[in-house]
């Protein structure tokens, strides 16, 4: 069996730009945004019992969380998103969203995921164009589902 390398235009996401609209607007986390980190967050139990030698570890859950670094683009439908929140110094649900996580390799499928957005910093340098770094975490229940790419729609799998 051939083997292949998977490229990271293969793993797109979408965040919803509208959130508590009632109709979401997914818009592509891409124009400006440079690199993106997941970070699975694995929480792990581990338990030793009296009459074993070793311990036993068990995978509890993920608290997952992704960390964008950018340059900003008026008219980037996220960008726009990410600055609002940090204009307004958005908290709690006010900085809420959800994030749709496709993935194009093999069979396609794809994953949505309620999210906090967290805006790290935003860095302006003479010369240069205004940067910053997001932090979006996990807040709920993911779902998996399809994603249509001609209407931007995430279906959840029943």
């Amino acid at each position: 069996m051939a083997t292949r390398e998977i490229q990271h235009y293969e793993i797109l996401y979408y965040l919803n730009t509208t959130p508590g609209s009632g109709t979401p607007t997914y818009s592509l986390v891409n124009e400006g945004f440079t690199s993106l980190t997941k970070d699975n967050n694995p929480e792990m139990n581990d338990q030793h019992f009296i009459a074993e030698k070793q311990a036993r570890t068990t995978l509890q859950n993920y608290a997952v969380s992704w960390s964008l670094d950018n340059s900003f683009f008026e008219g980037d439908a996220v960008g726009d998103f990410i600055l609002d929140l940090a204009f307004r110094e958005a908290t709690g649900n006010d900085a809420a969203s959800d994030l749709v996580e496709v993935h194009l390799y093999g069979t396609p499928r794809a994953k949505r995921r309620p999210v906090s957005m967290a805006i790290d910093s935003q860095t302006v340098e003479g010369g240069n164009p205004l940067t910053g770094t997001t932090t979006v975490g996990s807040d709920g229940e993911l779902e998996f589902g399809t994603w249509d790419e001609a209407t931007l729609t995430f279906t959840p799998t029943p």
